[in-house]
């Protein structure tokens, strides 16, 4: 068994849907009453979404003979030299989830520990394609770990309240509008489909130690909407957990290619999603936002396409030319069809310097 586990690990590890459309025109604070807005230290309710569903077994085939199972644990699905495909437009017919396959138990193989270590701390690095899979059909969907810094901000039930990015392996950074005083989180990292847990790699679960809101946040103004969540201990080194960077002091970014990724937050409050994967929006930056001389602390950004998501904290991204990603904004809000971001450029100083009591470099 141990072979077989290795021999999958070589053949799938690759290269290191649906969206509404929101208008907040006029609403920046989310939807909360005008009372709650009013102040940053009034008691917010948290959000309530449905809890993350964990697999049960499924017995399908003619007979009831057979299995779901993770695509990646039945031999007849795997072939060698090649990743997985997963087509999304394909239905269903046996009753297993897409991430699955309808396998005879002389069929089904050991469990595959997906997991591949990285001996060294990066950041800005990708998964070109994703990893162990080839995904066909989406419109805005990513593939697995193509995007390996991207963490989702749950409550202790395990429902999603907002998006978030990793910027070390203990600093989870997001807005301040999508924390509630008092409420405890934990940060997921290494997920992909949030309705699922039937991914290729397991995804890291772990408490928030501290919230840091910035000291001049309220609710009246998202000037200042930024928060950072620091963890009770580093996330693993591997390859589907990976920070982004922060620092672009002397680094050419592609202001022209800039996107967002994250997880539909509204798709979340529908009953029983069948999926919300990781989405990427390109986006249209206004020029002038990039300037040296600008002195504005929040970005604005068109959506390309013409599904645009709701993604509440997730990270307005910039690639190198050589593809490193740097984060530049957190979604703070829409407004007249553009998106305004909190522009983590004129909060780096403030971000480095909230850290250094914790111990942490970023």
């Amino acid at each position: 068994m141990f072979l077989i586990t290795i021999s999958l690990l070589a053949i799938f590890s690759g290269a290191l849907g649906e969206a509404e459309d929101i208008d907040e025109s006029a609403d920046l604070g989310f939807g909360l009453p005008e009372e709650i807005m009013s102040t940053a230290t009034t008691s917010i309710p948290s959000t309530r979404t449905d809890p993350i569903p964990i697999a049960k077994k499924i017995y399908c085939g003619l007979l009831s003979n057979k299995t779901c199972v993770k695509r990646s644990d039945c031999s007849t699905t795997v072939r060698s030299g090649s990743k997985l495909t997963v087509d999304l437009r394909v239905k269903s017919t046996n009753g297993c989830h897409y991430l699955e396959v309808c396998c005879h138990p002389d069929d089904m193989l050991s469990p595959m520990n997906g997991t591949i270590p990285l001996g060294f701390k990066q950041c800005g690095i990708g998964n070109a394609g994703g990893i162990f899979m080839n995904l066909l059909g989406g419109r805005l969907e990513t593939s697995l770990a193509e995007y390996p810094y991207m963490v989702a901000i749950l409550d202790t039930g395990q429902r999603f309240l907002c998006n978030g990015v990793l910027i070390g392996y203990k600093v989870v950074l997001t807005t301040a509008t999508c924390l509630a005083p008092e409420q405890p989180l934990v940060v997921r990292a290494g997920d992909w489909d949030l309705a699922s847990d039937r991914e290729f790699v397991p995804h890291v679960d772990l408490n928030v130690q501290y919230r840091i809101v910035h000291q001049q946040f309220n609710w009246d103004s998202t000037k200042h909407n930024i928060a950072l969540l620091i963890l009770t201990e580093e996330f693993p080194r591997v390859q589907h957990i990976i920070p982004i960077c922060l620092d672009h002091k002397g680094v050419d970014l592609e202001y022209e290619s800039c996107f967002v990724t994250g997880w539909n937050y509204r798709l979340m409050n529908r009953l029983r999603p069948t999926r919300n994967i990781v989405l990427r929006l390109d986006m249209d930056v206004e020029e002038n936002m990039f300037s040296n001389t600008s002195t504005s602390p929040v970005l604005s950004a068109v959506p390309r396409a013409q599904q645009p998501m709701y993604a509440k904290g997730a990270p307005l991204v910039c690639p190198t030319e050589s593809s490193r990603y740097y984060v530049v904004g957190a979604w703070s809000t829409s407004l007249n069809g553009a998106i305004q971001f909190t522009d983590i450029r004129k909060f780096k100083e403030w971000i480095y310097q909230e850290v250094l009591p914790y111990n942490i470099v970023i």
